[in-house]
């Protein structure tokens, strides 16, 4: 199985210290390909990294909201294009898609 995990943050904070125990014991207990996508970096990337492969700092600016997360999936092979190419997306929101630049 397949699965995608994402986080705002790699830092020493409740969320991403949560995630990475999950991560921790899907690891030790499953035989899932996982991978983490993350809005920023932060102290406890490597630690991430030592678990699945790492794409960071993919998402868009916060008011891109989900069509920005659908952007960043589309970019890194995971989600299907869409009918609405990702630089129309990134247009409509006003901002800058990083894979199209």
């Amino acid at each position: 199985m397949r699965i995608l995990f994402i986080t705002h943050a790699m830092d020493r904070t409740g969320a991403p210290m949560s995630l990475l125990a999950l991560l921790r014991y899907f690891r030790r207990h499953t035989d899932w390909d996982m991978r983490i996508l993350a809005r920023r970096g932060g102290l406890i990337e490597p630690l991430f990294h030592d678990i699945a492969p790492v794409d960071a700092y993919l998402i868009p600016p916060a008011k891109a909201g989900l069509a920005g997360a659908a952007c960043a999936l589309q970019h890194i092979g995971i989600a299907r294009r869409t009918a609405t190419p990702c630089i129309q997306t990134a247009a409509r929101l006003r901002i800058r898609c990083p894979w199209t630049q």
